[in-house]
């Protein structure tokens, strides 16, 4: 990322905080932002006002997982995965988010049952699906593929195909 387009990104996140100084997606932003520049503290300081807003977003638990990553506290990034992981994929949201979390959760640890958790949540996501979640069930293809599972990375490339064809399923199809 550009230090000019960080810069940009981060004066139009401002513009919307000086709006309403306690949304949660632009603090959100913001601290995501200050990590990719590399001011940890900055970033933690404004995950955590978010966390304190709603802590039930998926999202700021992931920032502060990043955060917590590059500053080498790594239980405190497993806290956040687990506080994620035990949102409910009936919310949109958490849908959207869980692919991600499982991402991290996998490169910090390297956890046999894994593949099952992933297993699990595709199922369920796939349970609840919204036409907008075919980039969720690519997402969740994706990393089963790239964990060896490509007949279950099928299944869900074709679910996701059938509700609405879309790049990142045309994507990860190409690659399994």
């Amino acid at each position: 990322h550009s230090p000019a387009a960080l810069a940009a990104y981060e004066k139009l996140i401002d513009q919307a905080l000086d709006v309403e100084p306690s949304n949660v997606k632009a603090l959100t932003l913001k601290g995501e932002a200050r990590t990719l520049a590399r001011d940890y503290t900055g970033a933690l300081d404004l995950l955590k006002k978010a966390l304190v807003l709603d802590v039930n977003d998926p999202w700021v638990h992931l920032g502060l997982v990043e955060a917590y990553r590059r500053t080498r506290q790594g239980q405190l990034a497993l806290n956040h995965i687990d506080a994620a992981r035990k949102l409910p994929l009936s919310n949109p949201e958490v849908r959207r988010a869980m692919p991600q979390v499982l991402f991290a959760y996998n490169d910090m640890v390297a956890n046999p049952r894994f593949l099952d958790a992933v297993r699990r949540d595709a199922a369920q996501a796939d349970e609840l699906r919204h036409p907008r979640d075919t980039f969720i069930l690519g997402d969740f293809a994706s990393i089963l593929a790239q964990q060896g599972a490509f007949t279950d990375a099928m299944v869900y490339l074709r679910k996701g195909m059938a509700i609405k064809e879309c790049c990142r399923v045309r994507e990860v199809l190409a690659i399994t």
